[in-house]
């Protein structure tokens, strides 16, 4: 359910990415007037795509569920009590959290948006054991945490930019939208700068489906299919550990890349680059190495499975093996966005899913079940 209801609010991801390497760049050139202009568009953009979302998901959960999931009637109750929640209350909170918190940071405001991101996950966790527990409100209340605390801090975040004497150089010109209307062209600038790492954000989830398909497909008897998907689980969770302060060191170097890009200062475009690129790898080295040695301790403290625990051991070992190279990869998303090359950042986006979806239908045909979670490492290695 959760993996479902992200996987269609990845589109704000791909609405705010390239607006927030777009928005660096004219920072950088100064013009602060187009700046206020693509945040207008940008905003009333957030808001229309929250209006579609929730209209065309809503009806249309249960058929997601069932048909392309594989929901189980066990299953179904539960996962519509969240997804319902989720797409009626989120998408708009979402896109306020996800999309406007990293602007903060091209006007130089990163501790603010860092700030802000740990507010907002605290206030979600306070919030499970009140709306689960206190309102009995099961597992919907989950989902009502969590849209309560998108739309706490977005608010908070909305204020900032919004409030009449902001001292933000972005604040939206709505004024200046609706006289010279809406400009298309700034829209699809955005849009095609960041369909790359859209892209990249929609195969994962489906690489997943595919290696929880092959992993019942191919395990002896059915309880033990269950053994080897519980037991990817916490391996690909394991890999999020990983990324997701990868990618945010990453993110970091956007705003840089972008506002020198503006202002031509290549020599500092370059120092960044090679900065950021040596602290991503030691950082995936070190976690990479961390991985190979303590599997199992760590999958332990996920699991008291001993056969979980076991298979889980050996697929973080296999599947973290090429994870450092990753790093490469994330700044080479970077740079080719700020460089608007939208042909090559989809080639490097699509790279690793393309490789790893088609190795998870091959290999299994000559190693087995082994093959599944060999296909992660094979297509690192190769994207990297």
């Amino acid at each position: 359910t959760h993996t479902h209801t992200h996987t269609h609010i990845y589109i704000y991801i791909y609405i705010y990415i390239y607006t927030f390497t777009f928005m660096s760049v004219l920072l950088g050139m100064g013009q602060l007037s187009a700046g206020r202009m693509l945040m207008a568009h940008i905003l009333s953009l957030g808001l229309v795509a929250a209006l579609v979302i929730s209209a065309v998901m809503l009806p249309s959960i249960e058929w997601w569920l069932v048909t392309v999931l594989g929901c189980s009637d066990a299953v179904l109750p539960t996962a519509l009590a969240y997804s319902r929640v989720i797409f009626v209350f989120a998408p708009f909170g979402y896109f306020m959290v996800t999309g406007l918190l990293p602007l903060l940071r091209c006007e130089n405001r990163a501790p603010v948006a860092m700030m802000m991101q740990i507010l907002a996950s605290l206030v979600n966790v306070i919030g499970d054991p009140i709306f689960m527990g206190l309102f009995d409100l099961g597992i919907a209340g989950a989902a009502y945490s969590t849209s309560f605390s998108q739309w706490a801090i977005g608010a908070c975040v909305l204020f900032f930019y919004l409030r009449p004497k902001s001292t933000s150089d972005i604040s939206p010109n709505f004024k200046g939208m609706f006289t010279g209307g809406f400009d298309i062209s700034l829209i699809q600038r955005v849009l095609s700068g960041g369909i790359g790492q859209y892209a990249s954000m929609l195969p994962p989830t489906l690489c997943t489906i595919v290696a929880n398909i092959q992993l019942a497909a191919y395990a002896p008897t059915s309880s033990e299919g269950d053994t080897y998907v519980a037991a990817m689980g916490l391996a690909l969770r394991f890999q999020s550990l990983l990324f997701m302060p990868m990618i945010g060191l990453c993110l970091g170097l956007q705003p840089v890349l972008g506002y020198n890009y503006g202002k031509k200062n290549f020599t500092r475009m370059r120092r960044a680059t090679v900065r950021v690129l040596y602290a991503a790898f030691i950082f995936t080295i070190v976690c990479t190495t961390f991985m190979e040695i303590f599997p199992s301790q760590l999958a332990g403290a996920f699991s008291d499975d001993d056969e979980v625990v076991r298979v889980a051991t050996t697929m973080t070992r296999v599947t973290f093996a090429a994870c450092w190279l990753q790093a490469a990869t994330q700044v080479a998303n970077v740079i080719t966005q700020v460089y608007h090359n939208v042909g090559i950042n989809i080639l490097v986006t699509l790279g690793r899913p393309v490789f790893m979806i088609t190795l998870e239908f091959l290999l299994p045909l000559v190693r087995g079940i082994n093959g599944v979670w060999e296909a992660f490492f094979i297509a690192d290695s190769l994207t990297g």
